[in-house]
């Protein structure tokens, strides 16, 4: 697949909004933080120990970003699935 097919297929991935949409506020430490909270917990009911608790929340959360270019223009965004996770 060259270069351009490539963007193509992004471009045509990323405004299917059926499957992906812009992120217009950021959610990205609330999510952490109640995740951080759910470890927590389980670690305070003894279901996990101190070294699983420190693994899973030893890390800064980032939201993804994803770069491209179509039709000459260079476009920066986040997106989120529409997909409903199982």
């Amino acid at each position: 697949m060259n270069t351009q097919e490539y963007l193509q297929k992004v471009d045509s991935q990323l405004t299917d909004i059926n499957t992906y949409h812009p992120i217009l506020t950021d959610d990205t430490l609330q999510v952490k933080r109640k995740a951080d909270e759910l470890v927590h917990s389980l670690y305070n009911s003894k279901l996990i120990t101190y070294k699983q608790r420190r693994y899973l929340m030893n890390f800064k959360a980032k939201t993804p970003i994803f770069l491209w270019y179509t039709e000459g223009i260079q476009k920066r965004c986040s997106f989120k699935t529409n997909r409903q996770s199982d």
